[in-house]
């Protein structure tokens, strides 16, 4: 694929994703024929979580969407503290993304996600309910939400407050 095409099937994946989060669609994207063969893991040290996005399927991922919720809040409930956008993550890559936001707060956190690519001439979706998609719309989740955990001391400076007495 050349750096055009990328270009445009990256604006074509964002659209996608948007129309996603506005509009549910009509009819959901079926099941992939290997609904193991996108994974994600995520993990957190000190105050930065970092999710990985990994693609063992044989054609690229044109779409992803990763959101992160601090508990008890849920994809349908409550804003998200973080979101990774439109991708093209080819078979075999893994790619990473680092969560930059501040403060990122102690506590427990879950990862949702989505990530579609083009099986058989039709679009297809691995990961869990997100924003904008739930299972209720004809779409089995192929995976569960990933926990994080943030649980490291607070520092300004030099000057540090341990995990319990601070964000």
């Amino acid at each position: 694929m050349n750096p055009m095409q990328r270009v445009l099937w990256s604006a074509v994946g964002a659209a996608l994703l948007l129309l996603g989060v506005i509009a549910p669609a009509a009819a959901a994207p079926p099941n992939p024929a290997a609904p193991d063969a996108v994974s994600v893991s995520a993990w957190a040290v000190n105050k930065t979580v970092t999710i990985r996005v990994t693609n063992s399927y044989s054609a690229p991922l044109t779409v992803c969407g990763v959101f992160l919720f601090k508990e008890p809040n849920y994809p349908h409930n409550g804003t998200p503290q973080n979101f990774w956008g439109p991708v093209d993550i080819q078979p075999g890559e893994t790619r990473e993304w680092v969560s930059t936001t501040f403060p990122m707060f102690n506590g427990n956190y879950q990862v949702y996600w989505t990530c579609s690519a083009v099986e058989n001439g039709a679009e297809v979706r691995w990961g869990t309910e997100t924003p904008s998609r739930s299972a209720g719309d004809g779409w089995t989740p192929t995976a569960a939400p990933v926990p994080v955990v943030v649980n490291a001391p607070t520092c300004l400076g030099a000057v540090c407050i341990p995990p319990g007495l601070g964000f």
